[in-house]
């Protein structure tokens, strides 16, 4: 009887301790939307790398609201999740999410795009800055002179000023001495094609001048500028883009977009999956080269680097990768 007694306690512990580690291994997936190209991928990648290291992933869409994020994500604290990765919808009132996490005693990782004025534990993204300076890169060693028109990000989001950031590091000396004209620029809400094309065609019905460059910082906006340029029958005008979306690279193979900027969304999501597990795993992890400063705070960052990619190596990158089948 004390035998058994011993064994069935035994049991009973390893029971429990099971239940904890798969309780603590819960974590919560909370991207913007499922519209973006990237976006399935994302959870793909990120899912197929967190289970295979032993986690449960929570998933859910926001569908583009953010009251509704943050309520996703108050569902996955109460359900259990340990830890969050969010790509905020809003990134300001996505610190409520934050504090709110702090208050179960789980850790959130900010993914793609930061969270602003909160205690964020950690932040994984592409150097955004290096987004906009090879875009404008690009654009500049093509057309050293001529009309420029900007269409920046949504500029609620903070990568849309960062991908600004990197464009002034690379034009505003060729601005300054002329050789550029910037005849227009404006940021764009929600990132969205129909609104860049709605101000691009707006642009070139109230001005004479062709542009040369669009700088666009979004393979959708990219989209929307195309469109508003093919009415008018404008061809030969280099446009820029970021994601490597398929629309964006079946653009450039038919020489309507010049460049995009490929950032590989599976080496992201399946560090942010490793850098979870460790969290939960109270693993010794790697110090922080990077830091971001979110309003609050310098959050530790994982900076990743981004790659141009036009119709002369998409071979040797998108399709290389797997991403796009030419």
């Amino acid at each position: 009887m004390k035998f058994n007694r011993i064994l069935i306690c035994a049991f009973a512990s390893i029971m429990f301790t099971a239940c904890l580690s798969k309780s603590s291994m819960k974590i919560g997936l909370l991207l913007p939307n499922m519209v973006d190209d990237r976006f399935p991928q994302d959870k793909e990648f990120f899912t197929k790398k967190a289970q295979g290291l032993g986690a449960e992933v929570l998933f859910a869409d926001a569908n583009f609201d953010a009251n509704v994020q943050i309520k996703q994500a108050e569902d996955m604290l109460s359900g259990g999740a340990k830890l969050l990765v969010m790509c905020p919808v809003n990134k300001n009132t996505a610190a409520t999410v934050v504090r709110e996490a702090h208050d179960y005693g789980a850790k959130v990782i900010a993914y793609e795009r930061i969270i602003s004025n909160c205690s964020l534990d950690f932040y994984i993204t592409y150097n955004s800055v290096k987004v906009g300076e090879l875009m404008a890169e690009y654009a500049l060693r093509k057309c050293p002179h001529g009309n420029w028109v900007l269409l920046a990000g949504d500029k609620s989001d903070n990568n849309a000023i960062l991908v600004r950031k990197g464009w002034d590091n690379i034009i505003n000396s060729a601005v300054n001495e002329n050789k550029i004209k910037i005849q227009f620029q404006t940021y764009v809400e929600d990132w969205s094609g129909d609104e860049a094309y709605m101000i691009m065609h707006k642009f070139l019905n109230l001005s004479e001048l062709k542009p040369e460059v669009v700088l666009s910082a979004y393979d959708g906006m990219s989209n929307g500028v195309i469109k508003a340029l093919d009415e008018q029958n404008i061809t030969g005008t280099i446009v820029t883009g970021q994601n490597a979306e398929n629309q964006a690279l079946r653009n450039i193979l038919k020489q309507k977009q010049s460049m995009t900027v490929y950032k590989p969304f599976k080496i992201q999501a399946e560090q942010a999956a490793i850098l979870a597990v460790q969290i939960l795993q109270k693993q010794k992890i790697a110090e922080f080269s990077q830091t971001m400063f979110n309003g609050l705070i310098d959050v530790p960052s994982i900076l990743l680097e981004p790659i141009s990619v036009d119709i002369n190596n998409m071979q040797g990158t998108v399709v290389a990768d797997g991403f796009f089948k030419e």
